[in-house]
């Protein structure tokens, strides 16, 4: 409940009496009315404009009620106050709080009529060669033509074709791309600007292999830990002395995982700084996984085995995970997610091996199991565990809700959300909490959008980003809750929200900020065999 709630008793649930609590809140003198609206959250402050017209006027105009206001939604949700450097005005400052019930109200709209969300947004991409002597080799010249056709499919031209990897980081301003060149921060404006994206930041990563992201950890809503994996197949990176590592049969593969600090702090001393870099041999071809906890890195190297990277120590660990397990990291513990429930695994104290200048080699390393701290059971009897859907950024203590997709037949299955709540003074304590099953797959139907990318979005709320099946160029969304706009009983249709510029052109990558209603989608374009960047704005 919030304080204004608090404040106002019951009658804030109950009309009749809430205009008398107003009332007795205006008999406080100005500084004191002045002060309790700025502990109050968006919605209560428009209700309060709505019920006295001395509020209304007392509120318009006074930026630093909204200001106020902006701050602690930063707080509890998650942003970056940075994304928010430059306004100050109250209409700026408003709108900022309120674009996230505007983008849930568009999106009701939407779901109730049969819209489409892409109507009214605005596009923008990537400025051609926007900094400078940083442009890779092909980028597209500034005098070339816009469009061109290939096998009859119209592309943009694509001033960026090198793109990996993209974040938007939270607050929907600034936006991390990386290159094998390149690692850059884009400026693309703050919540409602639709300026040319600018070059904010720049660092040279000169990669000659194949790169992704990998992570992104958010260190208290002011920097972004981002871990970079490069493949080396068949050479042997220029930084690693080839007599040291013995890479002659055709089933070894050299990878790099780079840790780099994006620091976007509130007081504007912006940078980019190297982390560490760790090298790793192994045979194993599996897509690697992994998470971060303040300066480790639990890299999933091969199937249920893990290395266990400290960046800060330059140490690392070796280490076997229970079957088939889905983990995160939280509180210096590791969660391991399985069919059976969650295994809580304390790596805080195992033993570490000194990282060196010469590659980690797997190929001779054996895991040691992972010693056990507690494990919990599912409160309710599941079937087979298909899929696991964690959030996009563990917080670094309290409640983690995710979702178990359990498989009931061929194309369909059963969504069961829960939320755990770790105390490691009292592991008995802590519980696996069922949240019931959401309201678009509780009945496990045979349903025609995949759930890909899952994001918070406010007051409890969450989102999907689907991919429909089988036409996959069709990007739909879904959000789910129970609070305001999104109380509602009945399954609803996914909402399409973008297209690609063709039919052979399919999407590889998309980040949400819905509290700023920007969408920054990477679009794989085979004819092509490039990335194209998307900057959609539906505010």
């Amino acid at each position: 409940m919030s304080l204004f709630a608090l404040f106002l008793g019951s009658s804030f649930l109950a009309p009749p009496g809430f205009h008398y609590r107003v009332l007795e809140m205006r008999t406080l003198p100005l500084e004191f009315q002045t002060l309790i609206i700025k502990h109050l959250d968006a919605r209560d402050i428009v209700h309060l404009q709505q019920a006295c017209k001395g509020f209304n006027d007392l509120i318009k105009g006074n930026a630093e009620v909204w200001r106020a206001c902006l701050k602690r939604l930063c707080h509890v949700e998650g942003l970056f106050w940075s994304s928010f450097n430059g306004l100050s005005t109250d209409v700026e400052y408003k709108n900022a709080c309120t674009g996230i019930w505007r983008f849930k109200k568009r999106y009701r709209k939407c779901e109730s009529s049969g819209g489409d969300m892409s109507h009214r947004s605005e596009s923008r991409h990537l400025p051609v060669r926007a900094y400078g002597d940083l442009a890779e080799e092909g980028d597209a010249e500034a005098d070339e033509a816009e469009e061109e056709v290939i096998y009859g499919d119209p592309h943009i031209k694509n001033p960026h074709p090198g793109i990996k990897g993209i974040y938007l980081v939270p607050g929907g301003r600034f936006l991390v791309t990386a290159d094998n060149t390149w690692l850059l921060v884009w400026d693309l404006g703050p919540p409602g600007k639709k300026d040319a994206p600018a070059v904010w930041m720049q660092h040279r990563l000169d990669c000659i292999g194949s790169i992704k992201f990998l992570d992104v950890h958010i260190a208290e809503n002011t920097a972004l830990r981002i871990v970079l994996q490069e493949d080396f197949y068949g050479e042997v990176p220029p930084y690693i002395d080839p007599s040291q590592l013995s890479v002659n049969d055709d089933n070894t593969t050299l990878t790099t995982f780079h840790c780099l600090e994006v620091c976007l702090p509130e007081n504007g001393d912006y940078a980019i700084k190297m982390q560490g870099r760790l090298y790793v041999a192994r045979t194993d071809d599996d897509e690697i996984k992994a998470v971060q906890c303040g300066h480790t890195v639990a890299l999933e190297v091969s199937a249920d085995v893990i290395l266990l990277w400290d960046t800060q120590g330059w140490t690392f660990s070796f280490w076997k995970l229970p079957e088939d397990s889905t983990f995160y990291m939280q509180q210096g513990y590791l969660f391991a997610i399985t069919g059976e429930g969650v295994q809580v695994i304390d790596l805080t104290h195992s033993p570490r091996n000194l990282v060196t200048n010469q590659p980690v080699d797997l190929r001779s390393l054996s895991p040691a199991s992972a010693p056990l701290f507690h494990s919990y059971e599912w409160p309710t009897e599941l079937e087979d565990i298909v899929e696991v859907i964690l959030p996009k950024s563990i917080p670094a203590c309290g409640s983690v809700e995710y979702e178990l997709q359990v498989g009931l037949e061929p194309k369909a299955y059963k969504t069961h959300r829960f939320s755990h709540d770790f105390n490691p003074q009292a592991p008995s304590s802590s519980t696996a909490r069922s949240l019931g099953t959401p309201k678009s797959a509780g009945a496990g139907a045979d349903l025609s959008e995949d759930p890909w990318i899952r994001f918070e979005c406010g007051d409890g709320d969450w989102g999907y980003i689907c991919e429909a099946s089988p036409d996959i160029s069709n990007i739909s969304m879904t959000l789910q809750g129970n609070s305001g706009l999104l109380a509602h009983s009945e399954y609803s249709d996914p909402v399409s929200i973008m297209t690609p510029e063709n039919e052979s052109t399919i999407i590889q990558e998309v980040n949400v900020c819905p509290f700023s209603g920007r969408v920054v989608f990477l679009w794989d374009r085979r004819l092509l065999e490039d990335a194209m960047l998307e900057i959609v704005d539906y505010l």
